[in-house]
């Protein structure tokens, strides 16, 4: 079989699919709007939160790229902090996360 060219190699090293974070927040009750499927945020970053498991109300966030390199710094705390604070310029009397 013949060797792939060190040019394509390279190119294919570069392509990589990223970085791509999935979190997911439990809530103990439904504060959204139960007919939503996903609930915009644009702060300094842009979150689109997804109703996962509405049984379980359950929100599932994707991030990626060099926000999703940045939070990987931070701890799950602080990520929740984050994420809830935006989520309160929506909905200012929703409850924390129970997970």
């Amino acid at each position: 079989m013949p060797s792939i060219p060190d040019w394509k190699i390279t190119a294919i090293d570069k392509m990589g699919f990223g970085l791509l974070n999935k979190i997911f927040l439990q809530f103990s009750s439904i504060f959204w709007d139960e007919k939503l499927q996903n609930i915009d945020v644009i702060t300094n970053h842009y979150y689109q939160f997804y109703v996962c498991i509405p049984e379980a109300r359950i929100l599932v966030l994707y991030i990626a790229g060099s926000h999703a390199r940045d939070l990987e710094q931070q701890s799950d705390e602080e990520i929740v902090k984050t994420l809830v604070i935006s989520l309160r310029r929506i909905y200012p009397l929703m409850t924390d996360p129970i997970k």
